[in-house]
């Protein structure tokens, strides 16, 4: 499927996954087990609020709109019609689904004269449940996707409910012919606590009960900041800050951790990530920039 809005759910969550950062207990001197099994969870409490914005120079125009406001149906299949309220019109929209007993349902509704995708929902996938549908946009909305046309300021914005809540606003300017810049503004309200559990394991491949899936370094990186640094090494170049103590409240009672920053660059811009470890390298904190803090509620891998 196109959508950016799933790859920036995915980004907010794997990168989100991708991404690691979580948090355990750290001053206790049990090791954390790395010979991983079925049943074997982490569960984190993440917490998200505020805005965050990232910018893309030379982003073609075609996948601006395709990604944006248009999508493919291939391997999709229509089955039925429904209508969707639209800043207070009713739209006549034809459904797509796509069910698999593996990746759960994806559902899109599309107007049928324009392509215009008003509506995605999402149960029981791996990226969860919830939806995301279109609350505004300047473009004109009876058109095609050939028919489209893009000017600086053309925006696009959707509100989802997919993980978490939150409104993404995509904004085009520097239009040169095929190129742009877009804009990508979300602000995003969102507290809420995951247990991931292994399901299967196949070599160094692991799925979860709800479907995501992990290499064994990203799963221990959950926990454990040694495989959190690896996972990070293994996709960008690291810069780390000077280390210093300091003493956290945790659920687990008071915690002396050692804290230290980690500094990259990803496909969305520049990353500044703090980290939170007890002795045992066990991760009790992760904050993302000034918006994002992730913590450990409890594992199967290390007493706590």
């Amino acid at each position: 499927m196109k959508s950016s809005y799933i790859a920036i759910i995915i980004v907010a969550i794997i990168a989100v996954a991708g991404v690691g950062a979580y948090f355990l207990l750290g001053n206790s001197g049990d090791s954390i087990r790395t010979d991983l099994k079925v049943g074997d969870y982490v569960e984190v409490e993440i917490s998200s609020h505020g805005e965050d914005t990232e910018v893309h120079d030379d982003y073609e125009v075609a996948y601006f709109l395709a990604n944006f406001l248009y999508v493919t149906t291939e391997g999709f299949e229509k089955t039925g019609t429904e209508t969707i309220n639209y800043k207070g019109q009713n739209v006549v929209c034809d459904v797509y689904k796509q069910t698999s007993a593996e990746f759960g349902e994806f559902a899109m509704y599309i107007e049928p004269k324009s392509g215009v995708k008003y509506k995605e929902t999402f149960n029981k996938t791996i990226l969860g449940t919830g939806s995301v549908e279109l609350l505004d946009t300047n473009l004109d909305l009876t058109k095609t996707l050939d028919e489209q046309v893009v000017t600086n300021g053309s925006f696009t914005k959707t509100k989802s409910t997919l993980g978490s809540n939150f409104e993404t606003t995509i904004t085009v300017s520097n239009l040169d012919g095929d190129l742009c810049t877009i804009t990508i503004v979300k602000d995003e309200n969102m507290d809420r606590t995951e247990k991931f559990v292994i399901k299967s394991i196949d070599g160094e491949k692991i799925k979860t009960e709800s479907g995501m899936e992990f290499t064994k370094t990203q799963f221990l990186a959950l926990v454990s900041y040694e495989y959190e640094q690896k996972n990070l090494e293994e996709k960008y170049k690291v810069a780390y800050g000077q280390k210093y103590s300091e003493t956290i409240d945790t659920d687990f009672g008071k915690k002396k951790v050692t804290v230290q920053e980690a500094n990259y660059e990803d496909e969305f811009g520049k990353v500044v990530k703090t980290h939170y470890f007890g002795s045992n390298n066990v991760l009790y904190k992760t904050t993302t920039g000034e918006t994002q803090e992730i913590t450990l509620k409890g594992t199967s891998l290390v007493k706590l």
